[in-house]
């Protein structure tokens, strides 16, 4: 299978989404995006704990050094949180490298059983090792390069979600989102429908997943 064209971005979802974005830029990240009250669509409601929001609040940061695009969110209702610390910790942790680097570390039963995703996909390089299975995605002229480090973590849930804090998911460019959507359909894994949205000033079509070890997944490509 193959279609995917490398690293969109990465997924924070912070109960204050300014102070968070505030701290990214300390960090070297700039703000490109605002969005107070982006409509939220119903093919997201099996990714939200409880009711599904009507909007979110969205800050989209970029980087110049090569480190991947972040989307800081917050689910809204009634101008507070949905969800948050009560959901217990997301199975993401997305670490700043030093110079131009970006990795993020997945708690999650079952590696194997998580890395057979990209396996199936034909993206990234995939090792392993003793501490885990790292899955490599390499710069690109249009992308910049993430490191994924599946390590073992019994206790991570088997079912994440969107309005959790933290890290809650990494979104991936792909030629033709419906497709890539009907190869995983087709290969059994937990797909959600697609929809189209324009966050910014390009119109997207995008699909969620859950992988089969629990953490969501989101591809997109532009309208």
């Amino acid at each position: 299978m193959t279609g995917i064209l490398g690293v969109s971005h990465l997924v924070i979802t912070a109960s204050d989404p300014d102070a968070e974005a505030a701290g990214l830029q300390h960090a070297g990240y700039r703000l490109s995006v605002s969005r107070d009250d982006m409509p939220n669509r119903p093919e997201k409601a099996p990714y939200i704990s409880g009711p599904l929001p009507d909007t979110t609040t969205m800050r989209l940061l970029t980087s110049d050094r090569k480190l991947p695009t972040v989307e800081v969110i917050r689910e809204n209702t009634l101008g507070t949180a949905a969800g948050g610390s009560e959901l217990g910790a997301p199975p993401f942790e997305f670490t700043l490298g030093d110079g131009a680097s970006a990795s993020v570390v997945v708690g999650c039963e079952k590696p194997d059983e998580a890395i057979s995703l990209w396996e199936d996909l034909n993206f990234g390089n995939v090792e392993k090792d003793a501490c885990g299975r790292l899955v490599t995605f390499h710069d690109s002229a249009i992308s910049p390069g993430l490191r994924l480090r599946y390590v073992e973590n019994k206790s991570s849930p088997r079912t994440t979600w969107l309005n959790q804090l933290g890290m809650v998911c990494i979104a991936f460019l792909c030629r033709d989102a419906s497709e890539t959507r009907d190869q995983l359909a087709t290969r059994r894994y937990d797909v959600g429908d697609c929809f189209e949205l324009t966050p910014g000033s390009t119109p997207l079509r995008l699909f969620l997943m859950r992988n089969r070890s629990g953490e969501i997944y989101e591809f997109l490509s532009v309208v």
